[in-house]
């Protein structure tokens, strides 16, 4: 009874919260988004490649090819970025044009930042539509216990909308929009974190997509070159985020940029098991037979040599795969 107690006075603190209209400044004032840089078309031409015969001739990524800091960037020596927590709308500017004079860290620390303000503002929206909702289900005691983990998320959302109210006023929504073209410029200049997470977009987390149907032409002209990038940085996120697009059954931009390919999903497969362990090599293996079945004997040679060769090139150092097992988060949220 006691916790349940406890689950009832969080969620009352949380209505309190909203009805109290901490949210105030929510809707920001509107300005320029950042656009997103236009590299040449991808055709597989790199030794990553899964399918190398079909390959067209492609223009070179601007990709710079290093791996991420602990801090998200690219480590590249720049100028030094401004003071950790300071408010975007007074840094976004700077940042923005170092990033387009290929500032890997500018371009790293200004995607974060508008990842986070970005974040802040949907939790804002969530949390805002979940008032009502608290009031008209009218939980009684035991089944507030079974809500227990609602409670937790929104406290943890509701402590993040605080910790960063002053880093996020006065942020315009076309800023916050930009989250999709900023990823993709600090992924360009090499930032892992941003590269997978643009890799694993959603249709859902690209904001007011409908005025910006160009970031979809994009996504398609840059995404198999930043694959090729990431696998040859050991990445074992991009390998998972792969071998789900090339199944075809998902409604994602990477799925319907690469579309149904078994050949190259086996690849992929087989890649991962590589570097697997205990449960998540055994659910790999099932995997495994269940694709082979439709190969033919060519293809599965061509598929085993061309994993064990990429394993001994780029993930010998990249420690196992379950970095990337059912239930991880590709692109962890900002609030966790």
């Amino acid at each position: 009874m006691q916790k349940s107690r406890s689950v009832l006075v969080l969620l009352v603190i949380v209505a309190l919260a909203l009805a109290g209209g901490f949210f105030v400044g929510r809707n920001a004032t509107p300005n320029g988004s950042a656009e997103a840089p236009k590299p040449g078309a991808h055709a597989e031409a790199t030794p990553t490649a899964p399918q190398q015969a079909a390959a067209a001739p492609r223009v070179a990524p601007k990709i710079v090819v290093k791996r991420v800091t602990k801090s998200g960037g690219t480590g590249n020596g720049s100028a030094p970025l401004p003071p950790a927590g300071a408010p975007l709308a007074q840094i976004y500017n700077e940042l923005e044009k170092r990033a387009a004079a290929g500032d890997g860290d500018a371009a790293s620390r200004l995607y974060q930042d508008v990842r986070r303000c970005a974040a802040r503002r949907n939790y804002q929206n969530s949390l805002t539509m979940l008032l009502p909702s608290l009031h008209a289900k009218g939980m009684n005691a035991n089944q507030l216990k079974n809500q227990e983990h609602l409670a937790q998320d929104l406290q943890r959302k509701l402590d993040f909308v605080k910790e960063t109210q002053s880093e996020c006023e006065g942020v315009s929504n076309d800023q916050l929009d930009s989250v999709v073209p900023t990823a993709l410029q600090a992924a360009q200049l090499g930032d892992q974190q941003a590269l997978t997470c643009y890799l694993d977009s959603s249709y859902v987390a690209m904001p007011d997509l409908i005025s910006h149907p160009d970031w979809l032409g994009d996504f398609k002209q840059n995404a198999l070159q930043l694959a090729d990038a990431a696998i040859q940085q050991g990445n074992w996120k991009a390998v998972e985020v792969l071998q789900r697009a090339y199944l075809g059954i998902f409604a994602t931009p990477l799925s319907q940029t690469t579309g149904a390919d078994p050949v190259t999903r086996y690849r992929y497969l087989l890649l991962e098991r590589l570097g697997a362990h205990g449960d998540f090599a055994s659910r790999l293996t099932r995997n495994i037979d269940d694709a082979a079945a439709d190969l033919t004997p060519s293809q599965l040679s061509d598929a085993d040599a061309w994993a064990h060769d990429t394993f001994a090139q780029y993930f010998q150092d990249s420690g196992p795969s379950n970095i990337a097992s059912v239930g991880a988060n590709i692109c962890p949220a900002v609030a966790e």
